[in-house]
């Protein structure tokens, strides 16, 4: 990462760290038999991701839960080889601003909905998938990594040498193992 880029991402997260401070999100717990609405987000720069994404989609929607997905891809082109998909769409660097906050319309839209459970299936640090999840009404966040603890209210390690498919066994586990106390 180049000089300027690394700044750029430093004023990045502090302007997120201090909007999720200012936030106002109502946080609750829901596992899969509870969760009515889910969104994912997951980087689409391969398109093993998306198929795996696309996959851990269907599987939530036969137990009846309405799912919306943001794929990231590095280049605008990237979008056109995917297929389109009801409940994914996609951005791409192109639609953040100069400190990678996402600007595009569908985004800001998406992070405003108060879905029950917010999956972030992204395996790599990207500070535009960052700013969703911060900037995110979901009521309940998921994500690896104990380095992101302030993005998530669930943090599932995760080695780095872990496949994303892997990562998805272990979040379908602890969501069937968890439960409601009511």
């Amino acid at each position: 990462m180049n000089f300027i880029t690394n700044i750029k991402q430093k004023i990045g997260y502090y302007i997120l760290r201090k909007n999720i401070k200012n936030s106002k999100r109502k946080k609750a717990f829901f596992n899969f038999d509870s969760a009515k609405t889910v969104g994912i987000i997951f980087d689409a720069s391969h398109q093993d991701s998306y198929l795996i994404a696309k996959s851990f989609m269907a599987n939530l929607d036969k137990k009846n839960i309405k799912v919306e997905a943001v794929g990231y891809v590095k280049t605008k082109e990237a979008i056109s080889y995917f297929p389109h998909h009801e409940g994914i769409f996609f951005f791409s660097i192109k639609e953040a601003n100069w400190y990678f906050k996402p600007s595009y319309q569908e985004i800001i839209e998406y992070s405003k909905k108060s879905f029950d459970i917010l999956i972030d299936l992204s395996m790599s640090d990207l500070l535009q998938i960052k700013f969703i999840i911060g900037l995110s009404n979901a009521r309940l966040k998921i994500g690896r990594g104990a380095e992101n603890q302030e993005f998530y209210d669930i943090i599932i390690n995760v080695d780095q040498n872990k496949s994303l498919k892997e990562f998805i066994d272990l979040i379908n586990h602890y969501m069937s193992v968890l439960k409601n106390s009511k």
